[in-house]
C-alpha cells in the first residue's frame, strides 16, 4: 500500500488509540468521537484522490505503471470504505425495518379501515344515484303521460269547434313538455372528501372477449387492460363478454 490511503490498520487503530485509555463509561462517547475522526480522514483521502486524479499526467511507461498501481490502491481502499460503513447501514437497515413493522402494524388496521368505510360511502352514493335516476325516470313519464294528454284533448276540442281551448290546452302542453328538469336528490358533502367517476369493466363471458379491439389486446383476458379502454371510451364501445359500468373512487385529505 502506498502513502496515498489510510491502511486497515490504521483505520481500526484510529478508534482504538481514541479510546484506548478512556473509563468505561466514556468508551462509548469516545467511540463516537473515533468514528467521527475516521469518517474525517475518509473524507479527507476522497479529496485528495479527487485533486491526485486531476493533476496525474501519463508521459511514458513508469507514470502509466504509477497510475495503474494508483487505481489498484484506490480500489482497494474503495472496497475497505465499504466495509467500514457495512456495518452502520445494516444496523440502520435493521433499525429501519424493525420501526416500519411497528408503523405498518398501527397503520395497516387503519387502512383497512378507510377502505371499509370508503366503500359503504361510495355504496350509499351509488343507492342514491339510482334513487335519483328512477325518480327522474318517473318524473319524465309523469310529464310525457301529461303533455299527449293535453294534447289529445286539444285535438278533441278543436274537432268540437273551440278552436280558442284547443289553443290554450296546446299552450300548457308546451309549458309541460319544455319545464325544467325535476329537482335532484341532494347529495350529503364532507369536508376533506371527495370523490370522482371512473369507467370500469365487468366480464360477464371470458369465452366471448376478443382477442383486441381497436389495437388493445385483451387476450389472454385482462382485466386491467379492459378497464383502461372502458376509461378511454367511457364505457362507449361495447365488447363481447365484457360489461362497462362506473364506479366512484373515493378521496381522503386529512384535516
Amino acid at each position: 500500500m502506498n502513502e496515498y490511503f489510510l491502511t486497515e490498520a490504521e483505520c481500526i487503530d484510529d478508534a482504538g488509540e481514541y479510546y484506548a485509555n478512556k473509563d468505561f463509561e466514556e468508551k462509548e462517547r469516545a467511540q463516537e468521537g473515533a468514528l467521527v475522526s475516521s469518517e474525517v480522514k475518509q473524507q479527507e483521502e476522497s479529496s485528495l484522490a479527487i485533486i491526485h486524479a486531476k493533476e496525474l499526467v501519463i508521459k511514458d511507461n513508469t507514470s502509466f505503471e504509477a497510475a495503474g498501481n494508483w487505481l489498484v490502491d484506490l480500489k482497494t481502499y474503495y472496497k475497505r470504505v465499504e466495509e467500514y460503513w457495512k456495518p452502520l447501514k445494516d444496523s440502520a437497515y435493521k433499525a429501519w425495518k424493525a420501526v416500519t413493522a411497528k408503523e405498518r402494524a398501527i397503520l395497516d388496521p387503519l387502512s383497512t379501515a378507510e377502505t371499509t368505510v370508503k366503500g359503504k360511502m361510495a355504496a350509499y352514493q351509488m343507492e342514491q344515484k339510482a334513487k335519483a335516476e328512477a325518480i327522474r325516470a318517473e318524473a319524465e313519464r309523469l310529464k310525457r303521460e301529461e303533455t299527449e294528454r293535453l294534447l289529445k284533448k286539444a285535438q278533441e276540442k278543436e274537432a268540437a269547434g273551440d278552436a280558442f281551448g284547443a289553443d290554450i290546452t296546446l299552450a300548457q302542453a308546451e309549458v309541460i313538455e319544455s319545464s325544467a328538469p325535476v329537482a335532484e336528490i341532494q347529495h350529503a358533502k364532507t369536508q376533506g372528501i371527495s370523490n370522482r367517476k371512473v369507467w370500469k369493466a365487468r366480464i360477464t363471458d371470458e369465452a366471448k372477449v376478443p382477442v383486441s379491439v381497436a389495437g388493445v389486446v385483451f387476450r389472454p383476458v385482462d382485466e386491467s387492460a379492459l378497464n383502461k379502454f372502458a376509461k378511454l371510451t367511457d364505457g362507449k364501445t361495447p365488447i363481447p363478454g365484457v360489461e362497462f359500468y362506473q364506479d366512484i373512487v373515493m378521496s381522503v385529505r386529512g384535516r
